[in-house]
């Protein structure tokens, strides 16, 4: 650097000395540095003004070069920590697959099918975590989520527990029901693996597929409403309900930015493996992210 400076320094002396001009200026960088000589005999006295007027410029010019090149590491910097689309807010529809893997229910004396259209519920997802495989564009995701099942029973019955154990289901012919609801709730906990494009993570397209584990949360909640007699009657209930105990399947996530469509399966089955109904509950619905 000092060598820079005494170059600099005998290149401006000599300028003047061939110039002979009363103003001499120097430029580098942003810096401009103006010399004004009113006596050429004083030429060496300047060299060490001009190495100190150098010397700062040169420092300044660093320190700008310095500045730009943290602002490029900033702008190229990506938390890929932050890349998980699983933590916010589910709305979703549930759906009741039979042995046959199609909505008809279980058929006999008393057909057991769900709503999907007044079967709706929320979801949450309180806490995530990204764990990168190639950056932000491949990796595993987990989180913790807070789910409830709840189904709308089209027919006009009363859940009950039989003998058994097994649910019970009373048809009752004299009642019209517009609420025959079972409702369940399960602590989850995903393990996806995604896909991501682009570098921002509003802007990015997503796609997770996975499989989830989860436990039931207490007891389930049994709500009915209906008309007998032109009179209308409300019940609310808590009980086991024969549910299962556990909850696991499969999981499929697409999306743009803060929202996502979500699809579920669970392989196990709604009620415990000793009832005669079975069924697999599934969920299809929209996820708004944090």
């Amino acid at each position: 650097m000092i060598k820079l400076y005494s170059l600099l320094s005998l290149l401006f002396i000599g300028s003047l000395a061939i110039a002979q001009s009363d103003t001499t200026k120097i430029k580098i960088g942003e810096k401009e540095i103006e010399f004004i000589l009113k006596d050429a005999s004083k030429l060496d006295s300047l060299e060490e003004e001009i190495e100190q007027e150098v010397e700062v410029a040169m420092e300044e010019m660093e320190k700008e070069l310095k500045n730009l090149d943290e602002d490029k590491k900033k702008e190229k910097k990506i938390d890929y920590e932050d890349f998980s689309f699983l933590a916010g807010i589910e709305v979703y529809s549930n759906l009741l697959f039979n042995s046959d893997m199609n909505l008809d229910g279980i058929e006999g004396p008393i057909t057991l099918n769900a709503d999907p259209a007044r079967s709706i519920n929320l979801g949450f997802t309180v806490f995530d975590k990204y764990i990168p495989i190639a950056k932000q564009h491949v990796g595993l995701v987990t989180g913790l989520t807070f789910r409830y099942v709840s189904y709308n029973f089209t027919e006009d019955f009363e859940f009950g527990t039989a003998q058994d154990g097994d649910i019970g289901l009373t048809a009752q012919d004299n009642r019209s029901y517009s609420k025959n609801r079972l409702r369940a709730g399960f602590v989850r906990v995903p393990v996806l693996l995604q896909f991501a494009t682009g570098k921002e993570k509003k802007k990015s397209f997503h796609f997770a597929v996975g499989a989830y584990a989860g436990v039931k949360m207490g007891n389930g909640k049994y709500k009915t409403e209906y008309t007998e007699n032109n009179q209308v009657y409300n019940s609310a209930s808590k009980g086991q309900y024969n549910l299962s105990n556990f909850d696991y399947g499969l999981e499929a996530r697409v999306g743009h930015g803060n929202i996502s469509l979500l699809a579920s399966y669970s392989s196990a089955g709604l009620f415990n493996t000793e009832s005669s109904f079975e069924l697999n509950g599934a969920n299809v619905g929209l996820a708004l992210t944090f």
